[in-house]
């Protein structure tokens, strides 16, 4: 863009003569209005006079040139930028407008409308549209080429209505034109809210360019949230960028999977994308706008899927039973293969003679195949009322399954009388009309009471735990097929990643508040993708706390590493200097263990981690420090204390090291020793402690199908419980102390 102002300026004489005669009376004008317009109208910083040494206002008794005085004057230097800025914008679109008018009539809005809109699927009309007001005038003052006027021979320009006055007027101030050039410089583009602060500024990101931008901004602070989305461009003039342009409508964070989308699909997957290209994309840019646009006003109805991910449809079939209850109860109880016989007629009523009369259970069986941590999975519910039987199941395909084991359990016995089909649809409208009935209402209050049981409540958060845990290894299509913890691997990966822990930070705070809302924090534990704030606090806490060394030498470190999930357990005790950094401690790790080190590892202290520094893992809140600068000591000061060393991302292999004992220095200690251990090491790529665990199994199965398979893939005999302590001695003694 800035190629084509300098372009625009040498043509500069030549234009003038272009325009005609009748322009260049009416420049005039304009160059007047503009001289008016300056007259009187200067900015002036305004402030509350105090004195130097007067107390300082903030109440901390100390002078004001010893407190806030500094802070206040730096404050208002940006306060005065921000409000330049804004009369300027003002004061040129203002300008542009007339000058629109007087050039190309009242067309030029209705032109500029129709190129604005043209990507959009519905006829938006200019005066129904917040976009009229907000994003549109500056996209047609200063992205928008207007088309030839009709009263000229000559058209004029093929520039920016903006761009092209710049080269008639010599009356607009510096800063004004370099206003002007900085607006039609930045293309527009979707900006992701990284933070707010409430009546002051945002934090706003490119999901293009990636460029950052903190901006001064009142109004859309005390609206926008962290991890909405907006379309806009941001300009930066001075020390204070602001938008100019801003779209009316925001997007929820769960749209930025379809700008990254359409980023991949325009730009493939090259990092580097420069203004100059989202110029050239900016009608591809405005349909994406649109199409978002519409989905937020005109969302598409959810598809709703049971536990077996069936589509849901709520059926309840209603049976004449021609056997008693008792009959009824004893042909259909092993539906529900969890409970026994006595917990199912834990609720049941008899009559005066002690016969079964009325009952209901859950239709269940064990496990789910969609989600591996279930124990098992409610398929519908069960009812005998005397002579009548009922069924309620949640989709048609629960309901051929369960009618067909009716009839092959009570035959004759019972006899169907009525089906009954209600979509989500109407159920959710009866729930929106309030409509219940004695017996739902009595059904509500039951169920309620229930699920605020104590060792209910628990066990609910013990199943959404495993549930979550489970998530972590599962491919999300959101995240291009892969798991959260593949995702977290790379920078892409963690950009959607950040985008969907956002989306559920969100849901949570509006909307889901039962037991089984994730637990975001812990995921981005889990993810290594905590705010870089909690590092920083742990990092501070971590050097108050480092073990002091005495004149004789370095203490020695007794650690007992286990690795996490084994069992029987896998473990080494060995002792080490206790100023090893921590990249030759890993070292120590790896050959004391029985590791081949073909893959990334990491030590973890609470939410901080040490081992190879990212530089591109920062931009998403997640900072490793070098594992090179650190010892053992700093990691863990005291017995009893301990840390994680993980080893291999995808397999996930955790080892605890608990610092057992602080021994005294000893002079002729000269490499880490190990003093005791068991069992022996997994292979390599097996899978984790769950791959590792099924590989035994099959290894002692010689007639498991995968037995002569999995001998050739491992390629030598393996001993589960063998551990050589000679030999663990062996390789470490090749190492430094």
């Amino acid at each position: 863009m800035r190629t084509n102002c300098r372009r625009l300026k040498k043509r500069q004489t030549s234009c003038s003569n272009r325009w005609g005669e009748s322009d260049t009376s009416n420049h005039s004008g304009f160059q007047n209005s503009i001289r008016q317009r300056r007259v009187g109208n200067s900015l002036k910083l305004h402030s509350i006079k105090i004195g130097r040494n007067d107390p300082c206002h903030c109440g901390s008794g100390k002078k004001y040139k010893r407190c806030c005085l500094a802070k206040d004057q730096a404050a208002n230097v940006i306060d005065f930028e921000w409000q330049k800025l804004r009369r300027t914008e003002g004061e040129i679109i203002h300008l542009l407008l007339h000058v629109a008018n007087d050039w190309y009539g009242p067309e030029f809005i209705k032109q500029a409308w129709e190129e604005y809109t043209e990507s959009s699927n519905e006829s938006i009309a200019i005066e129904e549209a917040p976009e009229s007001g907000t994003s549109f005038i500056p996209w047609a003052l200063f992205n928008y080429v207007p088309r030839k006027r009709e009263r000229d021979a000559d058209s004029p320009l093929k520039a920016p209505l903006a761009l092209s006055f710049l080269l008639v007027t010599d009356e607009l101030e510096p800063f004004e034109k370099q206003f002007v050039l900085a607006v039609c410089e930045q293309p527009m583009s979707f900006w992701s809210v990284q933070e707010v602060d409430p009546g002051t500024s945002l934090k706003l990101r490119d999901l293009f360019t990636h460029a950052e931008h903190i901006v001064r901004e009142r109004q859309a602070s005390e609206v926008l949230r962290k991890g909405d989305i907006v379309y806009t461009r941001v300009i930066s003039l001075g020390h204070t960028p602001i938008m100019v342009g801003l779209a009316p409508l925001p997007f929820p964070p769960d749209f930025q999977f379809n700008i990254l989308d359409a980023r991949e699909m325009l730009f493939g997957r090259r990092r580097k994308i420069a203004y100059k290209d989202l110029h050239a994309l900016d009608p591809m840019l405005r349909q994406l706008y649109f199409v978002l646009r519409s989905r937020l006003l005109n969302p598409p109805q959810p598809i709703l899927q049971n536990t077996d991910d069936e589509p849901l449809e709520f059926v309840k079939l209603t049976y004449q039973l021609n056997c008693s209850p008792r009959t009824a109860f004893d042909k259909l109880r092993s539906l529900n293969v969890v409970e026994s016989e006595e917990e199912l007629l834990a609720d049941a009523t008899k009559n005066e003679n002690g016969e079964l009369q009325t009952l209901t259970f859950s239709w269940m069986k064990r496990g789910n195949e969609k989600h591996r941590s279930w124990d098992n999975t409610i398929l519908g519910n069960i009812t005998i009322e005397g002579g009548t039987l009922i069924v309620d199941v949640n989709s048609q395909k629960r309901c051929e399954t369960i009618r067909a084991e009716i009839a092959k359990r009570l035959g004759d016995d019972a006899v169907l009388q009525d089906s009954v089909s209600e979509s989500v649809e109407e159920k959710f409208a009866q729930m929106k009309d309030g409509v219940e009935s004695p017996e739902q209402q009595r059904q509500r209050e039951e169920q309620e009471a229930f699920s605020a049981l104590p060792e209910v409540q628990a066990l609910l958060k013990d199943m959404a735990k495993r549930r979550w845990e489970e998530w972590l290894d599962e491919p999300i299509p959101l995240l291009m097929g892969k798991t959260p913890k593949q995702a977290a691997k790379t920078v892409a990966g963690r950009e959607r990643l950040e985008a969907l822990l956002i989306d559920f930070e969100r849901s949570a705070d509006e909307t889901d508040k039962s037991a089984f809302a994730p637990d975001v924090m812990e995921l981005r534990r889990q993810l290594r993708m905590l705010p870089g704030v909690e590092n920083q606090q742990a990092e501070r806490k971590r050097k108050r706390s480092v073990l002091p060394m005495n004149e004789d030498g370095v203490p020695l470190y007794q650690l007992k590493i286990t690795l996490k999930g084994s069992d029987p357990p896998i473990w080494r005790r060995v002792v080490v200097s206790s100023d090893i950094p921590l990249h030759r401690l890993h070292g120590v790790i790896q050959r004391v263990m029985g590791w081949t080190d073909s893959h990334l590892h990491q030590f973890i202290v609470g939410n901080t981690y040490y081992g190879t520094p990212d530089p591109e893992m920062m931009r998403f809140g997640t900072r490793t420090f070098s594992e090179k600068r650190y010892t053992v000591a700093e990691l863990a000061p005291a017995v009893k204390r301990s840390f994680v060393y993980e080893y291999d991302f995808g397999d996930c292999w955790q080892h605890k090291i608990v610092v057992e004992k602080i021994l005294p220095p000893d002079p002729e200690f000269q490499h880490p020793i190990c003093l005791a251990g068991a069992n022996a090491c997994p292979p390599e790529d097996c899978g984790g402690i769950g791959g590792y665990d099924g590989l035994i199994e099959i290894l002692a199965d010689p007639r498991h199908p995968e037995h002569e398979s999995m001998k050739e893939w491992l390629g030598y005999d393996l001993d589960p419980a063998r551990f050589n302590l000679e030999i663990a001695n062996g390789v470490l003694s090749r190492l430094k102390a």
